[in-house]
């Protein structure tokens, strides 16, 4: 999706337990440009990019606590560097 000029593109940023994933736009439902994004603990939701700056939407809002976040772990010669939010089968 091509975004306006004056909109902030958050595709990849992450705010706490969230990674955006792509932008919503639809004008029937939301009066302004949404973003899908996905919690570590795999659910998704639908917020606004006001809200995920202000700090107002961090996680999912269900218990996903049971997480933790091994970024910068150390484990003999490997560095955790990042999250991975693939389904895991």
């Amino acid at each position: 999706m091509v975004l306006r000029s004056n909109c902030i593109d958050e595709t990849g940023h992450i705010y706490g337990k969230l990674e955006v994933i792509e932008p919503i736009r639809d004008p029937t439902k939301y009066r302004k440009l949404m973003w899908r994004c996905k919690c570590i603990c795999g659910n998704e939701i639908v917020c606004s990019g006001s809200d995920l700056r202000a700090g107002r939407r961090t996680s999912c809002g269900k218990r996903c606590n049971h997480v933790i976040n091994e970024i910068g772990n150390t484990y003999g010669t490997l560095i955790v560097l990042k999250r991975d939010f693939s389904p895991h089968n």
